[in-house]
C-alpha cells in the first residue's frame, strides 16, 4: 500500500492509506498540483493523512497542506456537491492560509498568549488572553476563506460562500468551546493549588 506526498515540488511514495483507491487519491493530487502550479506555490507540500479530524489543514511551520480523503468524502456528501468541487474549495481555503499575509503575525501572537498562559495560568488577564486567541483564530479563518473566495472559479463561488458561512459558524462555536475547556482546566488547577495550601 502506498501514499504519495510532495516535498519541495517532488512527489514521493510512502505507505498507502488503508482503504484508499488510487483513482481518488490521484485525482486529488492532480487537482492540488494544478492549483499550486497556477498560483506558483511550489513551496507548499501536500501530505495524505488518516490521523486527523479535518478534511484538510495547513501547517504553518512546515508549509504543508494535509489531506484526509475519508473526511473529505464525508464532508462533500454532506454538502451534496461533487467530490472534486468540494476538494477544490477546501484546498483553496487551505491555500488561503498559506497566502495570508497576516498569518505569521496571528501565529506569533497566539504563541505568545499560550506561553503567557503556561507561565501564569492564574493571571488576571487570562480571559483577555483566551479572547485574543479566539479572535486570532477566527481572523485567520476569515482571511483564508476570503482569499479562497477571491481566487475560486466563478462556477463555484456560490457554493464556496455557503461552505464558508457554515464553516465560520462552526469555527466560532469550536473556539468558544475551546475557551471554556481551557478555563475549566485553569479552574481545576486553581482548586488543586488552593487545596494544597489549606
Amino acid at each position: 500500500m502506498e501514499n504519495v506526498i510532495k516535498v519541495a515540488g517532488i512527489w514521493k511514495t510512502l505507505p498507502k492509506l488503508v482503504g484508499e483507491g488510487d483513482g481518488i487519491m490521484s485525482e486529488i493530487l492532480n487537482l492540488c498540483d494544478d492549483i499550486l502550479s497556477k498560483y506558483d506555490m511550489k513551496n507548499i507540500d501536500i501530505s495524505m493523512t488518516d490521523k486527523d479530524n479535518y478534511a484538510m489543514y495547513y501547517n504553518i511551520d512546515t508549509s504543508e497542506i494535509f489531506i484526509n480523503v475519508e473526511i473529505l468524502k464525508q464532508e462533500s456528501m454532506s454538502f451534496l456537491i461533487p467530490f472534486l468541487d468540494y476538494a477544490q474549495i477546501i484546498f483553496l481555503h487551505e491555500l488561503g492560509h498559506a497566502l495570508d499575509n497576516d498569518l505569521q503575525k496571528i501565529h506569533k501572537d497566539n504563541k505568545e498568549c499560550f506561553d503567557e498562559l503556561r507561565i501564569n495560568p492564574f493571571a488576571d488577564n487570562t480571559d483577555d488572553l483566551l479572547l485574543r486567541i479566539k479572535n486570532n483564530n477566527i481572523k485567520a479563518e476569515i482571511n483564508a476563506w476570503n482569499i479562497a473566495e477571491s481566487i475560486i472559479d466563478k462556477r463555484l463561488k456560490r457554493v464556496c460562500r455557503q461552505i464558508k458561512n457554515k464553516s465560520l459558524k462552526t469555527d466560532e462555536e469550536i473556539q468558544l468551546l475551546q475557551m471554556e475547556k481551557i478555563k475549566l482546566k485553569i479552574e481545576i488547577a486553581q482548586n488543586k493549588v488552593q487545596e494544597m495550601n489549606e
